[in-house]
Formats: C-alpha cells, sequence, structure tokens
C-alpha cells in the first residue's frame, strides 16, 4: 500500500524532461578516460544527432566527480558547471563569487586538499531560473554523527547576465533546511513551470517536499509519511532519481539497494 501511495505522488508530479529548453545538453565527463589517455575531461555535445564526444582543457584540473552538475544556456551552449566546491564559468575559471560552496570541516579535507571535488554522490544540481539566472540546490555533509553526515540543503544563485556572460555567484550557502537526510531530486511540476524537490529521510519513514518556482523563489517543506525502503543507511547520501515522465521515482542507499 505505501508503494502505491509513492507511486501515486510521483504520477502526479508529472514531470517530462529536467529542462523544458536546453539547459542539459551539454555533459562534462573525464578524469581517465579511456578515449583520450592524455586529455582526461571531455563534453557529450547533445546539440547534434548522434551527439558528439570532445577532449576539452576547459577546467582540466577540476574533476568531473560524483558531486558536479553542469549547465547550458537556452540555446544549448556550454555555460557554466561546479564539482560541489566552487562555481566555474564556461572557460573553466572560478566564477566571481563562486570561490567555496559547501564551506565546513568536509570542504577544508576535499577541496581544500585537492581531494577531487565534494564527497556527496548526487549532491547538487541546478534548475533554470528567470532569464539569465540559475538556482543551485546542494548537500552540505557537517555532522560528525554517524547516521546523520549529510544534514544540510543549501541553495546558491547564478546570475549569467553579469560578467559579460561569465556570471556572478549572487549569493550562496543559505541553509534552506536541516534534518538526517539521503539525496534530494527534482520533478518537474505538472504546470511546465514550478519544480517540486523530493528528499528522504536517513533514519525515518518519511519525505519531505519543496516547491521551487522560477522568480519567486522556495516553498516548504511538507512531510509525506510513508515507507522508506532506503532507511538506515548509516552513511546517509546515496541516490534518488525520477523517470524522465515523473511516473516512477527511484531511491537507493548502500544498505537496502534500489
Amino acid at each position: 500500500m505505501a508503494m502505491r501511495h509513492l507511486i501515486l505522488t510521483c504520477i502526479l508530479l508529472m514531470s517530462a524532461h529536467l529542462f523544458a529548453q536546453k539547459h542539459d545538453y551539454i555533459w562534462r565527463h573525464g578524469l581517465q578516460s579511456p578515449f583520450w589517455p592524455d586529455n582526461s575531461n571531455f563534453f557529450i555535445d547533445f546539440r547534434t544527432f548522434p551527439p558528439t564526444i570532445e577532449p576539452t582543457e576547459i577546467g582540466k584540473d577540476v574533476y568531473p566527480m560524483d558531486a558536479g552538475t553542469v549547465l547550458s544556456d537556452k540555446n544549448g551552449a556550454f555555460a557554466w558547471f561546479s564539482d560541489g566546491c566552487s562555481v566555474f564559468n564556461k572557460s573553466g575559471q572560478v566564477m566571481q563569487g563562486g570561490k567555496v560552496i559547501n564551506p565546513g570541516i568536509v570542504f577544508d579535507n576535499y577541496c581544500k586538499s585537492g581531494g577531487g571535488g565534494y564527497p556527496i554522490r548526487h549532491g547538487i544540481f541546478a534548475l533554470p531560473d528567470k532569464d539569465d539566472h540559475y538556482a543551485i540546490f546542494h548537500q552540505r555533509s557537517e555532522s560528525q554523527v554517524l547516521g546523520c553526515l549529510h544534514p544540510d540543503l543549501l541553495t546558491s544563485h547564478v546570475d549569467m547576465s553579469e560578467n559579460n556572460g561569465y556570471g556572478t555567484v549572487t549569493s550562496a550557502n543559505k541553509q534552506f533546511f536541516h534534518n538526517c537526510l539521503l539525496t534530494l531530486s527534482a520533478n518537474r511540476h505538472a504546470n511546465g513551470r514550478d519544480w517540486w524537490l523530493l528528499v528522504a529521510s536517513t533514519n525515518m519513514d518519511t519525505f519531505y517536499r519543496f516547491l521551487f518556482t522560477p522568480g519567486q523563489g522556495l516553498q516548504g517543506p511538507w512531510e509525506q509519511h510513508i515507507e522508506n525502503p532506503a532507511k538506515g543507511w548509516l552513511g546517509g547520501g546515496g541516490w534518488s532519481e525520477f523517470s524522465s515522465n515523473g511516473s516512477q521515482y527511484l531511491n537507493h542507499s548502500g544498505i537496502s539497494g534500489i
């Protein structure tokens, strides 16, 4: 019964693709690429069919780790990216105001020491806001208590109309929720404009929902008390994702699996 409730909830969310425009047309991958041993980073460009794969020197010292996101502009051209530690512009340089996201103990251990990006799988993503603005949603790990390692949900804001198209992080690291959590994911609202954000508790049969409206900000949380098969993962984190049509929701942890 609980599983049917969860599936019905996902159907009501009615998500289409991640972005209605072309903000996900460029994917950045790499580090020990088998295609170009001497150039580990590369782009996958979905503006063509079949997609093209090209090596890149952009951000060559920034590892494409688990906690990473890449955004294109409304026409599908590469605009900016993040490794969960900093925000970088399209030339691979740190964006103004974007040197530090997710500050704290884990940042110091992984980002300052060259550990290769923030170590939360699926710990960051961005959604288009009004015009050339983007909202970044990211998860910070600070707690030293086993079972509640990823307690903070933060938001930052990018304005790509600044600095001649190279962008500025106009606000960073604003906490909007604190709890013991798995990972956050987003799903398009049925109205085609807003986004639902969903995250599961680490240790309870509870899911938390938020509503993001471009140009207006974030509302919530609302709690939904249904079975959470992924609870009990002491490390927190895990992985969550919606299917492309929004009818299914996947939640994974290192203990329970999918």
